[in-house]
């Protein structure tokens, strides 16, 4: 078996591959007898095929599919050996000539490669890159406070319905004549539901209900009223085929109002969020908020400063050259029903990943960065804790935590999200006490102004 390779430019190459009768002959002699001991054929107990006709029946097969298999074997074990940092897949060359198995007994594949440029990571005095600080404003502070007023406050029963209450009653479908079905009807006994929340896209609906008390009754249309499909179909215990076919009013007869009774801004307010003796004033209640917020604000200044970094490392290298051609012959591997124009769109966000992914390697490499299991896991608990506190829960316990990373760990997706999220931490923390950091202060209004720009930016391109 013989090897040549064949460097076109800089980010093209052809590899040749002869291989010989010598280099296969003997694993598909073995192949055959291996077949013989188990193959069935009419007139023939297994074992006594004759081996000719074994051959003749299956022998280019056998002969294609271990030809293949060294092949493969010999073209990405060359590369490895070679360090050949090759883009995509080698691709068969376009002018490789037709293969004849019948008549042929040596044979000659051609591949064309597609190699990556050669990266050097320099920085300069002149590369910044900006970090936005988003300020806590005091409305900020005013909501978290709110929702564990809200959280830890007081269910009471009341006379009569204000906005922001839960009801509790029996729902009736009604007939066109405004008339309880009784026998082929929905009925759906003791039902809660917020109506401030439950018809939110409603405000006529939502005022059906002021000022109505225990005992009263008021006809909506849940189909009308109510946005949310699925919470319509919670409500009164109905298929998907019935909501389809749902028109009917309903009477809805309420049994029980409650109303939700903020919790004082006191000391066993503060003992119930944070740990007991450590807060005693309001001041320094709003003060750990306030911390508690910052910390979340300052990963999300993070992750646009890792987005920003990425940016700029892309553009600091954006003349790197690339085999067009072949990259784009590549694509169209990928999807055959590609079109050109459509290739001409992805080409440029291919080149895009492809530096990002050059230059993460990298550094990678020039830092000796690793990704270790203790790595992944502290990653799962900032998710998990980050997830907590957008919903405003900021004292989780560690055991809830840790049943929450038990379950991304067995996610095989999360866990490569991760170690990938990990990798591009890392390398962005190698690379920023070597460039200029230009601190900013800024609104968290004006800082989602960003990420609005930027998703707008991604919907156009």
């Amino acid at each position: 078996m013989n090897i040549s390779r064949k460097d076109i430019d800089a980010n093209n190459a052809v590899l040749t591959i002869n291989i010989e009768k010598n280099d296969y002959s003997d694993i598909v002699e073995k192949q055959l007898r291996d077949y013989r001991k188990k193959a069935k054929v009419p007139g023939f107990r297994p074992g006594m095929v004759p081996v000719g006709m074994l051959k003749k029946m299956y022998g280019k097969s056998i002969l294609a599919e271990q030809i293949n298999k060294l092949l493969t074997d010999t073209l990405y074990n060359y590369i490895d050996d070679n360090k050949i940092n090759i883009l995509g897949n080698p691709l068969p060359s376009e002018n490789q000539t037709e293969l004849d198995f019948d008549l042929q007994e040596d044979f000659e594949f051609s591949f064309d490669l597609g190699i990556a440029p050669d990266i050097k990571i320099e920085f300069s005095k002149n590369d910044k890159v900006p970090y936005y600080n988003i300020e806590v404003a005091k409305t900020a502070i005013d909501n978290v406070v709110h929702s564990y007023q809200m959280r830890y406050g007081l269910n009471k029963n009341v006379d009569f319905y204000s906005d922001g209450d839960m009801l509790q009653g029996n729902l009736f479908e009604l007939d066109a004549d405004g008339k309880m079905l009784e026998d082929n009807g929905i009925q759906v006994q003791h039902a809660k539901f917020y109506p401030k929340y439950t018809f939110k896209n409603d405000a006529d609906a939502q005022k059906l209900f002021d000022g109505k008390k225990v005992g009263e009754s008021v006809i909506f249309n849940p189909k009308q009223s109510i946005e949310n499909k699925q919470e319509l179909i919670s409500l009164l215990n109905i298929s998907s085929e019935q909501f389809e076919n749902l028109t009917a009013d309903f009477q809805f007869v309420i049994e029980l109002i409650t109303h939700m009774e903020d919790a004082q801004i006191n000391q066993e307010l503060f003992d119930k969020v944070f740990d007991k003796e450590t807060i005693k004033t309001e001041e320094e209640f709003r003060e750990k908020i306030r911390e508690n917020i910052k910390a979340n604000y300052v990963r999300d200044s993070d992750y646009k400063f890792s987005i920003d970094m990425r940016e700029f490392l892309i553009k600091k290298y954006e003349n790197l050259t690339f085999p067009e051609e072949f990259l784009k012959r590549w694509l169209k591997t990928r999807k055959e029903t590609i079109t050109d124009e459509e290739i001409d769109v992805e080409y440029p966000k291919l080149i895009k990943n492809v530096t990002w992914q050059l230059i993460q390697n990298q550094i990678v490499e020039e830092n000796n960065i690793e990704v270790t299991e203790d790595d992944i896991k502290a990653e799962a608990r900032k998710i998990g804790r980050a997830q907590f506190i957008r919903y405003g829960i900021y004292d989780i316990e560690n055991e809830v935590i840790d049943n929450y990373v038990n379950d991304m760990l067995k996610r095989d997706d999360y866990v490569r999200e991760m170690v990938s999220r990990i990798y591009q931490d890392k390398v962005i923390a190698a690379v920023r006490p070597q460039i200029k950091i230009e601190n900013k202060k800024i609104s968290l209004d004006n800082f989602n102004k960003f990420f609005e720009e930027m998703v707008n930016s991604e919907l156009n391109d």
